[in-house]
């Protein structure tokens, strides 16, 4: 029965139009993921899914961003997730514990290019990719505690989840396919938090983005030839909730579905670091603007973050999630920027002078393990206190649609230009009203020639 439910949803998703508010916010991370395709083809992780989607070669039938390569729907999927979630700009859904944009939005691109499908259907399949992936891991754990405790990953699971959804709707597979899909997905799910071993952020974006895109589109389409499946994957004896989750709730699932829409309360980076470093990092920048502060008359920062946290962010070997680092950046520079949060040889040269001592990090295992953290600046005989609770660009307090653009835009030009990242931002923004597949035009630009282009960052 809930595996009916969520199929016969997912089947007419594309038929249903999105209140106004939600295809803004979609559309503002649909923009939002594109730039983090974009910036990430450039860096490490999204050079090697380049690679992989250029050996293999396939019928060109999706757009690998910033390169001019046509490759098959799921390789295009892998190479583009590998860049979207390349470094930390992606988004981030805090109740699942997932970073939906990175899998979801180069699925749907790649499925839609490649079925030449209307900008309309293409916002209403990201939407319905975030609906699905949320839902999947909330439903497993409803107790986070308890995922802890297992240390599985949720965001190999979600993204799968949400990736295949959407590649399904887009696939027109209808409600009785969809319900083999996720039969396929639910063998296919799996996932460990080992990744927060990799120093290279080469894995951690296969686990976030690549692997759950590539595998949701794969699978659609092994369903599409006509594969058999089980008609309830998700319960019944060794249902997929009950083997994989921990007191799991099938009616979480389908809760809500069609009036509240996970894309809406999905964060949208303000800053290009890792999630936990947001709150922080705002932090210390609001105390240092609110206060006329150069870096200069800062003589100790104390961080105090739930302690759930902090070990993810703590004496890490990549700068973009390394908080000491970021915080260091911007008492430097008195800002934070893409560039400066991937400079390795900054970073490496920070760390060995034995990096900041101005910077104190401690835990407080009371606090709850959202994204916040309590800041203390001292500057000369001033104590300053400062506690952010809700970081900019989450639900609480969102980026507007200029914002977004903005970062955008910022992200983007340094690796297609600024007149192409002008045009692909004003593209993306009027998506929703395209009736055809005008939308595809501004994908398939290569960058310019690497002695021409302006890098983003020295990873």
């Amino acid at each position: 029965m809930t595996t009916r439910v969520l199929a016969e949803y997912v089947a007419t998703a594309l038929d249903r139009p999105l209140p106004d508010d939600v295809a803004e916010r979609a559309t503002d991370h649909l923009v939002d993921t594109v730039a983090a395709i974009v910036s990430g083809s450039v860096l490490p992780a999204g050079r090697h899914g380049q690679a992989l989607a250029r050996a293999h070669g396939g019928s060109p039938q999706a757009t690998v961003l910033g390169t001019g390569l046509r490759t098959d729907t799921a390789h295009a999927a892998l190479a583009n997730g590998m860049a979207a979630h390349a470094d930390e700009t992606d988004d981030s859904h805090e109740p699942s514990r997932t970073h939906p944009g990175c899998s979801i939005v180069p699925a749907a691109l790649a499925v839609a290019e490649s079925a030449g499908a209307p900008g309309r259907s293409l916002l209403r399949a990201v939407a319905l990719g975030y609906d699905v992936c949320a839902r999947t891991t909330r439903a497993l754990w409803p107790d986070f505690t308890a995922l802890r405790a297992t240390r599985h990953s949720t965001h190999a699971i979600g993204g799968l989840f949400g990736s295949a959804a959407t590649a399904g709707a887009l696939a027109d597979l209808g409600p009785a396919r969809l319900a083999h899909l996720f039969s396929y997905a639910c063998q296919r799910a799996s996932g460990t938090t080992a990744w927060l071993r990799d120093a290279e952020h080469v894995q951690k974006a296969y686990v976030f983005a690549g692997m759950p895109a590539s595998d949701g589109v794969q699978l659609a389409r092994l369903v599409a030839a006509g594969w058999p499946g089980i008609d309830e994957p998700f319960t019944g004896e060794s249902g997929f909730l009950d083997v994989i989750g921990e007191d799991a709730d099938p009616d979480v699932l389908t809760a809500g579905l069609g009036t509240d829409y996970a894309v809406a309360r999905t964060n949208i980076k303000w800053l290009p670091v890792g999630s936990p470093i947001q709150a922080p990092a705002q932090a210390l920048l609001e105390v240092m603007r609110t206060h006329h502060l150069s870096g200069t008359d800062v003589t100790g920062v104390e961080v105090v973050l739930p302690g759930s946290l902090a070990h993810v962010v703590d004496s890490r070997d990549m700068p973009d999630i390394d908080l000491a680092y970021v915080l260091g950046v911007i008492l430097t520079d008195g800002r934070l920027t893409f560039a400066a949060v991937h400079d390795m040889r900054r970073f490496s040269s920070w760390r060995g002078g034995g990096g900041d001592p101005r910077i104190t990090i401690r835990t407080d295992a009371g606090m709850q393990p959202l994204r916040q953290a309590h800041v203390v600046v001292r500057a000369g005989d001033r104590s300053l206190a400062h506690r952010v609770t809700a970081i900019h660009g989450s639900p609480r307090d969102p980026m507007s649609s200029a914002e977004v653009d903005g970062k955008a835009r910022e992200l983007v030009a340094p690796v297609l230009g600024a007149d192409q990242a002008d045009l692909l931002v004003t593209t993306l923004r009027g998506v929703a009203r395209m009736s055809d597949h005008g939308w595809t035009d501004v994908l398939d630009r290569p960058a310019p020639s690497a002695d021409t282009r302006g890098a983003p960052c020295t990873n």
